[in-house]
């Protein structure tokens, strides 16, 4: 009660509101600024009680002190919020080192204190965490995608596995060109990841399918492999060369049309497209090939053994005529009294059904 009057007196209450000309304005009602200007004053305050009006200085100390200027609450717990701008440093570097620190001060803290304390990170860096668990669940599901869809136009779900080698080529490339240009791994970086994801595989698809059509024609595999390599390179070079000149201005924070507003926000996603493309293209030219030759030796052999553990199927006769007649290639073709005869080879029998058999 003292506070709620103390306040209305000193902020002050609206008391009504007087409108004029089809405008509202409201009528606050407190003390003149003479009565309100210091600690005196406001000692002299006349507060209404239940036992008469008394001074506030009978019921209260009055101090001057810092305290918050707010009471902030989230999940029903005080909330203490302290805030900072990070200049010419990483964001998570900071973050890192902070968390530490906390840490470190937790444990000299009494335990009645810690029991009910929780520190977690808010505004940038929270934003930051919630936009990467998103982007990494995308960057799942589009590896999904790319393997079904290559699974599905290659009718093998082993050769798939070959093509997206070329995926973590692309990260390697990605991440050291962000180390090289100095830039940080942000939401854009991270949306270049997931376009790298679908860019790179188109280099080992022209080898890979050129190379399956060269073995369907007759031709031999490290053979098909060579030519396919030769064939396909000057489309691979052109294609590639094509996407890393056109994200070399932004890059390089060159803005050709307009003002070029936004234009730092863009430079890690084509950074991380410049590094990735120039580092798939070159080892998919040298794995692929070789992940494919490998992957073809080991889908033979594999085949090979489960063909000889099959087992042979067993002989069928058929009697014509008093004589068994072995049916089958190979097969042998005994007397029918049984005696024992020196092994033959399978006589073909043609003729009409009612001609004997020889």
């Amino acid at each position: 009660n003292i506070a709620s009057s103390v306040r209305a007196l000193i902020n002050g209450d609206t008391a009504t509101v007087f409108r004029k000309d089809g405008q509202d304005i409201d009528v606050v009602v407190r003390l003149k600024p003479t009565d309100r200007a210091g600690v005196d004053a406001i000692s002299g305050i006349v507060v209404p009680t239940r036992g008469g009006s008394v001074p506030l200085s009978s019921l209260v100390t009055v101090e001057v002190a810092s305290s918050p200027t707010t009471i902030r609450r989230y999940d029903r717990q005080n909330q203490v919020l302290i805030g900072a701008n990070v200049v010419g440093r990483n964001v998570n570097e900071v973050q890192l080192e902070i968390a530490k620190k906390l840490e470190e001060t937790q444990k000299t803290l009494p335990p009645e204190i810690t029991r009910d304390l929780t520190v977690t990170f808010v505004g940038q860096a929270a934003q930051q965490t919630e936009g990467f668990e998103s982007l990494f669940i995308a960057m799942g599901l589009s590896v999904l995608f790319v393997y079904m869809v290559l699974a599905s136009q290659f009718g093998s779900f082993l050769q798939p596995l070959v093509i997206m080698l070329a995926m973590p080529f692309s990260f390697i490339g990605a991440f050291v060109a962000l180390l090289i240009t100095g830039i940080e791994l942000d939401i854009t970086g991270m949306i270049g990841l997931i376009m790298l994801l679908g860019l790179v595989t188109k280099n080992s698809i022209l080898l890979v399918d050129f190379t399956n059509r060269l073995r369907q024609a007759g031709m031999e595999k490290n053979l098909a492999i060579e030519i396919s390599g030769g064939v396909r390179l000057r489309p691979i070079l052109m294609t590639t060369l094509a996407i890393v000149a056109g994200s070399i201005p932004t890059a390089a924070g060159i803005h050709l049309i307009g003002s070029g507003d936004g234009g730092e926000f863009r430079k890690g996603l084509a950074t991380v497209l410049i590094g990735g493309l120039i580092t798939s293209m070159f080892l998919t030219l040298l794995v692929v090939p070789t992940a494919y030759s490998l992957l073809e030796s080991a889908t033979r052999r594999t085949q090979a053994f489960f063909n000889r553990r099959r087992p042979v199927p067993a002989t069928a006769g058929a009697a014509v005529g008093g004589a068994t007649i072995a049916l089958g290639p190979d097969m042998q073709s005994e007397p029918s009294n049984g005696s024992a005869s020196s092994p033959r080879p399978a006589e073909t029998i043609s003729g009409k059904a009612d001609e004997p058999a020889h």
